[in-house]
C-alpha cells in the first residue's frame, strides 16, 4: 500500500503476485494524496476478489500514476459480481497519466458479471491523459481511461 502522500518512483517488478483484493503487479493500493511515477511492472499478476491490475490494484483518492506502464497477464482466478480486472489498473477515481499497458487480461473464472478491461477495469469519475493499451494483445476491446490501439513493430 502506498498511502497518505507517500511516493514510489523509479521502480519496477518482475516475478508472479497474486491475491484477493487490492492486488497489483508494483501497487495494491495507491491512495490519498500519494504518487507512483517513472515505474513500471512485467510481473504475472492473479487475484480472486477485486481491484486487480497489472500495475496498481486500485488508485483512490487525489492519487496520481504517470509515466508509468505494465506489461505482465492479469488473470481473474475466481469471483463473481462487481470485480474490477485491467491490464494497468483495477479501478480509478483519481488520475492516471502518461501509462501504458500490454499485457493479457484474461477471466478463468466463468463469471458472467464481471468488468475487464484493457487498462482501468472500472472507472470511478478519474481523470486520465495520453494513455493507450494494445487491443490485440489484451485480448480486450475496451478500456476506460485510455486510448485503444496496437503495436507495431516496423
Amino acid at each position: 500500500m502506498n498511502s497518505h502522500g507517500s511516493t514510489v518512483s523509479n521502480s519496477y517488478s518482475r516475478g508472479t503476485v497474486s491475491g484477493n483484493r487490492y492486488v497489483g503487479g508494483l501497487v495494491g493500493m495507491n491512495s490519498h494524496g500519494s504518487t507512483i511515477s517513472d515505474s513500471y511492472s512485467m510481473s504475472t499478476v492473479s487475484g480472486t476478489s477485486d481491484y486487480v491490475g497489472g500495475l496498481v490494484g486500485e488508485n483512490f483518492e487525489f492519487s496520481t500514476v504517470s509515466n508509468s506502464y505494465s506489461t505482465g497477464k492479469v488473470t481473474r482466478k475466481s469471483g463473481s459480481g462487481n470485480t474490477y480486472f485491467g491490464g494497468f489498473c483495477g479501478s480509478n477515481n483519481s488520475t492516471i497519466k502518461y501509462c501504458y499497458s500490454t499485457g493479457k487480461v484474461l477471466d478463468e473464472s466463468n463469471s458472467t458479471a464481471f468488468r475487464d478491461k484493457g487498462f482501468v477495469g472500472a472507472d470511478n469519475n478519474g481523470d486520465y491523459t495520453d494513455n493507450f493499451f494494445d487491443s490485440q494483445v489484451s485480448n480486450q476491446s475496451s478500456s476506460d481511461g485510455a486510448t485503444v490501439g496496437q503495436w507495431i513493430l516496423i
